[in-house]
């Protein structure tokens, strides 16, 4: 019988320029006061879960969610660049509706048809989903059997559950919605994910 390995996706709590409407990619906000609320009641909620493996973006408001989560866990948190949101290039800090005016094709594009879309001076999301799976596919080869916990992005994480669900990216905003310090849960056996929450 094959070995399950649980992943527990987490999207990093609110951060001030998510409450702002600005866009962050690779550049960082704290979490807000919300954030940090949201990632202690997600920590409340897994307290009782025994995760073998702590893994985060290295971008500092998902390494802030992993350490709420750890507690008093002893595993280090692992820190992975490859885990970082898409990088928006020169759209990195503006507001939705600045970047709207001074890029509206490029707008459009992103909402409409995000497998063509490519930010100035950023990465597309094609490149986005393939350093995310490789890194996840690492990840679950390494410790199969265990439990693991991941805190990342929402596109990030979008891109991922595309992959495994086999939709074409350009359905990216038709996979599911994650918001602020969300929970996804995933089972993989046999080389297949399955969703479970």
């Amino acid at each position: 019988m094959s070995e399950i390995t649980e992943l527990y996706l987490v999207r990093h709590g609110e951060t001030i320029w998510n409450s702002e409407g600005k866009l962050q990619g690779h550049l960082d906000s704290p979490l807000s006061k919300q954030g940090i609320l949201q990632a202690q009641q997600l920590s409340e909620r897994l307290k009782n879960e025994d995760f073998d493996q702590l893994y985060s973006s290295s971008t500092r408001r998902a390494v802030k969610t992993a350490e709420i989560i750890q507690r008093t866990r002893t595993q280090n948190i692992i820190l992975k660049d490859s885990l970082r949101e898409l990088n928006l290039g020169d759209w990195e800090g503006l507001k939705t509706t600045e970047a709207q005016a001074k890029d509206p094709d490029n707008y459009f594009c992103f909402w409409n048809e995000p497998h063509n879309f490519q930010p100035p001076g950023g990465e597309n999301v094609i490149d986005l989903q393939k350093r995310v799976v490789k890194t996840i596919e690492e990840i679950t080869f390494k410790h199969p059997g265990e439990k693991i916990l991941i805190v990342s992005h929402t596109l990030a994480l979008r891109s991922f559950l595309c992959f495994i669900q086999k939709m074409p990216l350009k359905e990216l905003w038709n996979a599911p919605k994650l918001n602020p310090a969300s929970l996804t849960i995933l089972k993989l056996k046999a080389g297949v994910f399955k969703i479970d929450l």
